[in-house]
């Protein structure tokens, strides 16, 4: 690219901060260009006969009193932790005394809404199509019992899920909730889906590329083996 003298080239970048550390929650964020190797810049070429590699060191050895204008660093990014924490796990209610599932059993699930954020969060509605849609039970709910997610405050849903024939012969059970909820009173609606505590990794039972996130209660049903079968017929003479 060319660049006649005067003429202004703006860019706009958004980065993705994974797992960002601070000690505040305020960063820089640095943006810097670089000349050809066959190019002057006119206060960015430094008076080494070397290739540029370094921002830094074009501008610090470019000879000249005057700053130089190709790095720019901001100082107003804010990061924040992620303002809703939403777990589920679920663990299997056995009735019997042989430790094998049946129809008729259920499976419990917790489901948890931490507010980690730093503002409360609105119009908080949970929706788990394996246990009938939009949820109506009341949560356990740790600072008070309005509809508002307070920041610092904890939900916990227990609901329970009924075995079927065709849970007992997948040998397990795969769900994941859904919660809609807003930052401010008018806001936008986010969605976020629920994970488990601990999701699973390639050598777990259960493990499904396609529903990492997802929660998956697995037991043992009753099996029917047959050794070594006799089958005799009755020839009718």
């Amino acid at each position: 690219m060319n660049l006649i003298n005067g003429c202004e080239i703006e860019y706009k970048i958004t980065l993705r901060a994974e797992n960002p550390f601070s000690t505040s929650t305020q960063i820089a964020v640095e943006g810097a260009i670089l000349r050809p190797s066959n190019v002057n810049d006119p206060d960015a070429t430094n008076q080494n006969n070397v290739p540029p590699t370094d921002a830094h060191y074009e501008c610090d050895n470019n000879g000249l009193t005057r700053l130089c204008n190709n790095i720019k660093t901001n100082q107003t990014v804010v990061f924040s932790t992620e303002p809703l924490s939403f777990v589920k796990d679920g663990f299997l209610t056995n009735s019997n005394a042989g430790g094998l599932a049946q129809i008729g059993e259920t499976i419990t699930y917790k489901i948890k809404l931490v507010n980690n954020g730093g503002a409360n969060l609105y119009s908080i509605v949970l929706i788990d199509p394996l246990l009938g849609g939009t949820i109506t039970a009341i949560p356990q709910k740790s600072i008070n019992a309005d509809n508002v997610l307070d920041v610092g405050e904890t939900w916990i849903y227990t609901l329970e899920y009924t075995l079927t024939q065709e849970d007992l012969n997948r040998g397990g059970v795969y769900n994941q909730a859904k919660v809609r909820f807003r930052e401010t009173l008018s806001g936008v609606i986010i969605n976020k889906n629920s994970q488990p505590t601990i999701p699973l990794t390639p050598t777990d039972v259960g493990y499904d590329p396609d529903r990492l996130n997802y929660t998956f209660v697995p037991f043992k049903v009753k099996s029917l083996l047959i050794t070594n079968p006799m089958i005799r017929q009755r020839v009718k003479k």
